[in-house]
C-alpha cells in the first residue's frame, strides 16, 4: 500500500473498511443469537422447574419457541 497509486491505496483503504463493518454485523449478529439463544435455554430451564405444568403452557412454550426461531432467522 505504501507504494500504491492514490486511487489504488483508496479503493484498499474502503475495501478495508466495508470488510470491517461487515465484520462488526455479524459479530452483532452473533451476539443476539447468543442472547435470544440464552434466554431460550433460561426459559426452558424454568419451564422444567415447573413440576405441575399444564398442556396449556407447553402450548405456550412451543409458541414462545416459535418467537425466538423467527427471531433468530430475522437476525441471518
Amino acid at each position: 500500500m505504501l507504494v500504491a497509486e492514490p486511487a489504488e491505496a483508496d479503493r484498499i483503504y474502503l475495501e478495508l473498511k466495508e470488510r470491517s463493518r461487515r465484520s462488526k454485523r455479524a459479530a452483532e449478529r452473533e451476539q443476539m443469537m447468543r442472547q435470544i439463544i440464552k434466554e431460550e435455554i433460561i426459559e426452558e430451564e424454568n419451564d422444567k422447574r415447573k413440576s405441575d405444568s399444564s398442556s396449556s403452557s407447553s402450548r405456550q412454550s412451543g409458541v414462545e419457541r416459535q418467537d425466538a426461531q423467527s427471531k433468530i432467522l430475522n437476525i441471518l
